[in-house]
């Protein structure tokens, strides 16, 4: 658990957020930015470079998505925003050392309405025993795997 979460709702700072967030103005109709960050020297202590490397970052992007999930669950708006500049939000949340932003997290009662987005399709992602193989020579057996892959990304 390396993840960490800065809570911010002062306008003002939201405000400075959002201009190390490559000025995404939008970002302001969110009350609340979550800026989530990985203390890099708690897990390297565990797990040397590879923890560094790569677990920081996937500890980070499940702890995202869960929070991501969650807030839907509770009807609220959310958009997980990757694109700022590390080093004006260290600054602006006085965050120092090794600990690293991840992402911020843009979370609030979302407006309504209806825009699909386009998803390619759930077959162009699944492969079957070895990379880039779309047939699948058990099909019945691996049915119900396939359903609950929809279902999980229908949207």
């Amino acid at each position: 658990q390396n993840w960490r979460f800065v809570v911010v709702r002062d306008k003002e700072k939201r405000e400075e957020l959002i201009k190390a967030c490559e000025e995404q103005y939008w970002m302001m109709k969110a009350p609340v930015l979550i800026v989530v960050v990985s203390e890099l020297s708690k897990i390297r202590r565990l797990l040397d470079v590879r923890g560094e490397a790569l677990y920081a970052v996937q500890n980070c992007a499940a702890a995202i998505e869960n929070l991501l999930l969650k807030a839907t669950e509770l009807s609220l708006g959310c958009t997980w925003i990757g694109a700022f500049d590390e080093t004006k939000i260290k600054d602006l949340l006085e965050i120092s050392g090794d600990t690293r932003p991840q992402a911020v997290i843009a979370l609030g009662y979302g407006e309504e309405f209806e825009k699909k987005s386009y998803r390619e399709p759930l077959d162009n992602f699944v492969f079957f025993e070895k990379y880039e193989q779309r047939k699948d020579k058990t099909r019945k057996r691996l049915a119900p795997v396939a359903d609950v892959l929809k279902k999980v990304f229908k949207k």
